[in-house]
């Protein structure tokens, strides 16, 4: 099976149903090393004229390194039968393993982006902004004890989306 390539204001998938049902991975590679992780905090939408998504990510992951000094990443969408695989890549730090061989996905590459062959839907993104959130930036003081407790706020990329992929 291949991919169909559509236009990112051709999305039918409802994100909030997308990542109830499974959440997304979140994929990078820089200096020869790929890691995933899942996301459900993020947003896509329409920003500086362009297609975008919003993905958030915590100082401790593994991933945050890769992806500050990546040029893009994917958020690939895998579907129901890929539900253990992606529980695990949220479980389990690529620090420790390459979760990607020991999930058996295909990594595969579009504008210089890894994506995994296996997912149903793929949104390929260059990174377009980064900016480190911070207690002092938050009007809703509410939410620094509720989702900050330890003080390690998200780090958020903003993606412009290069190209939407579809399981044909």
């Amino acid at each position: 099976m291949g991919f169909t390539t559509i236009p990112a204001t051709a999305l039918k998938e409802n994100v909030f149903d997308q990542i109830k049902l499974g959440m997304p991975l979140l994929t990078a590679e820089s200096g020869g090393r790929c890691n995933t992780m899942t996301v459900n905090w993020g947003e896509m939408g329409y920003l500086w004229n362009r297609c975008v998504t919003t993905i958030f990510v915590r100082p401790q992951r593994f991933t945050l390194p890769i992806l500050e000094a990546a040029e893009g990443y994917s958020l690939c969408f895998m579907g129901k039968g890929y539900a253990e695989q992606v529980a695990y890549c949220g479980r389990i730090s690529g620090r420790d393993e390459d979760k990607i061989a020991r999930c058996g996905f295909t990594v595969a590459h579009k504008h210089g982006v890894p994506y995994f062959e296996e997912a149903e839907l793929v949104v390929l993104c260059k990174k377009s902004f980064e900016a480190q959130m911070t207690a002092e930036g938050f009007l809703d003081r509410d939410i620094i004890p509720a989702c900050y407790p330890n003080g390690d706020f998200h780090k958020l990329f903003i993606g412009e989306i290069l190209e939407v992929l579809q399981k044909v």
